[in-house]
């Protein structure tokens, strides 16, 4: 099972600091994207944690292990009117049911370029 939080705040600096207060790390940024349902998908590398907005729709993300595909954990229509962060194991893949907001937290950048 993974370890998951949620928070009403849609806003992302409140997501921000949550992921923050609660795993004690980061200077972070969410990048939003609209996922593809029964896609089997991997993050970026440099994700952190996924914030899944469920809203009020219906919809769902489940989180396989990369090696043999068992079922980890998933975010469902029981989170409605929240959004839902799931620090990530890079070793895990998810699938996506219906219409969600789903975000990758990543590290920021200080280095100079």
């Amino acid at each position: 099972m993974a370890r998951k939080f949620r928070t009403q705040e849609t806003g992302d600096q409140n997501i921000l600091a949550l992921y923050q207060h609660e795993v004690g790390d980061i200077d972070g940024s969410i990048e939003w994207i609209t996922p593809t349902n029964n896609i089997r998908t991997s993050p970026p590398s440099s994700t952190l944690a996924v914030a899944v907005d469920i809203g009020s729709n219906a919809g769902a993300v489940r989180i396989h292990e990369a090696e043999g595909g068992k079922f980890v954990d998933g975010v469902g229509t029981e989170e409605a009117g929240h959004v839902v962060i799931v620090p990530w194991d890079g070793n895990w893949y998810y699938y996506t049911i219906g219409r969600i907001r789903l975000g990758y937290i990543r590290r920021v950048d200080t280095s100079d370029s």
